[in-house]
Formats: C-alpha cells, structure tokens, sequence
C-alpha cells in the first residue's frame, strides 16, 4: 500500500508547478493541486498501476480542465483587469475561505483598499462590491451618470492594483 506523505513529497513540487503555470490564483493551485494528489492516492489504493506517473498527469490534466469548464460556466474572470474579478475575490464571507493563506490575503487586501482610498472612493468601494449594488443604483446615491460609476470604480482598481500588487503575487 502507498504512503500518502511519500507520495505527497514526491509529486507536490511538480503538480503545484504545473497548476501554477495554469491558474493564476494561488488559492486554486494549492485546491487544484491537493484534489489532484487526493484522487491519485485513492485510486492507488484501489489499483495496482503499471505507470503511475502517467495516470497522475491524466488525474492533473482532468482537474484543470474541469476548474476551467466550472469557471466558464460561472462566467467567472481570474485576474485585476476588471472589476468582476476584484469582486470575486472580495464579494464572500471571510470566515468561509478555502485556505488560511487566502483569508489572509483577503484581509491585506481590505486593510490596503481602507489605507489607499480617500473615504468617498472606499464608500463607492464597499457599495458596489461588498453590498452588491449596481452602478444604477450608485448613480442616484453619488449623483453621478452610471457610466461615470463605472469609469470611477475602474480608475480606483486601477490605482489600487499598483499599491496592492504584492499581495497578489
């Protein structure tokens, strides 16, 4: 029977780089890559496998697909270019987290958006993307057009991502 820790040493290095060349979301890596490692020692305690490194591939290559396809479906974007992936960071209960490492970049990532932002901009902040309102609906509190909403919250993530940046990497 195969040790888990074993082959936890033996393969976490290269499953973790691969994801990480593929997700840009250090948090989906380490899910990705534990998923990945889980499925294979369960099948290597139920199989006696010929070539296990190629059934690894095959179990890595399966996940991240289905990270994709799931990701797709929820018309998800990974990244800082707008503001839907600022929000899928933000937008969830802290508590409900699925690691330690990326409750605490969330929490760098509140503290830096509070120090960095004049309290208008952060009141703007918070309306859109921890209340979960639209830019109609901020038109009316701010007095401003809708589409300068929009243009003012993306300059803010602009501005941001450069002060915020190395919480991310």
């Amino acid at each position: 029977m195969p040790d888990f820790n074993g082959l936890f040493e033996l393969y976490y290095p290269k499953m973790y780089g691969y994801f990480f060349r593929r997700v840009s979301s250090r948090s989906d890596v380490e899910d990705l890559t534990m998923v990945t490692l889980t499925n294979f020692f369960e099948v290597l305690q139920k199989k006696d496998l010929e070539n296990q490194q190629s059934y690894l591939w095959k179990i890595a290559h399966n996940q991240l697909v289905n990270f994709y396809n799931f990701n797709s479906k929820q018309k998800m974007v990974i990244g800082f270019e707008d503001i839907e992936s600022i929000e899928k960071y933000i937008n969830f209960n802290i508590e409900e987290s699925r690691s330690p490492y990326f409750k605490m970049r969330i929490e760098s990532l509140l503290v830096c958006l509070e120090k960095n932002l004049e309290v208008k901009d952060y009141k703007l902040v918070q309306a859109s993307i921890f209340e979960g309102r639209n830019s109609v609906e901020l038109s009316v509190e701010f007095g401003l057009k809708p589409e300068n909403i929009r243009q003012r919250l993306s300059r803010i993530f602009k501005k941001v991502k450069e002060k915020c940046k190395k919480i991310w990497n």
